[in-house]
């Protein structure tokens, strides 16, 4: 039997993205804990650039700083370093779910980018009406905070 081009590319297809796939581990901690750039990241990165405003992202960092709560605030702030090496403000929701954080912990995020003339802050990382859209959250050491909508708890899996 002879094997001919169209039968090869596939092949040749799956033996690199096998391996590429195996890397990239769990989705939970992609970018936290991989050496590949996060996607979400460079998206946060391009949002800035480009002044766009109220994107949903999901993307890793480690914590460069934890801000005190201001008083009558609920909102936990802090700034987390990138893969691309852009420092982004979070601002959390945190009037009943604060995540306990430090100085080198490793989050992953989601919510909504928000720009401003100082850079800009990711909000929205708690859960909103589904007619918003999806909801957001903080997930730190394998806790979601707060805890994902539609689950029992909020273990990551």
């Amino acid at each position: 039997m002879r094997t001919g081009p169209k039968l090869l590319i596939p092949i040749i297809g799956l033996l690199v993205a096998i391996p590429l796939y195996s890397r990239v581990g769990d989705p939970g901690t992609a970018g936290v804990t991989s050496g590949f750039e996060d996607p979400g990241a460079a998206i946060v990165s391009r949002a800035i650039r480009s002044k766009t405003t109220g994107i949903l992202v999901e993307t890793s960092g480690v914590v460069e700083r934890v801000s005190e709560t201001q008083p009558g605030s609920s909102a936990q702030r802090f700034l987390v370093r990138l893969s691309t090496d852009v420092a982004v403000k979070v601002v959390h929701e945190a009037r009943t779910n604060p995540v306990p954080l430090a100085v080198g912990d490793r989050v992953r995020i989601r919510g909504r980018y928000q720009w401003s003339a100082d850079g800009g802050f990711i909000g929205g990382t708690h859960d909103i009406s589904e007619a918003a859209g999806p909801g957001g959250w903080v997930l730190h050491q394998g806790i979601f905070y707060p805890t994902r909508t539609g689950s029992s708890d909020n273990e990551a899996s």
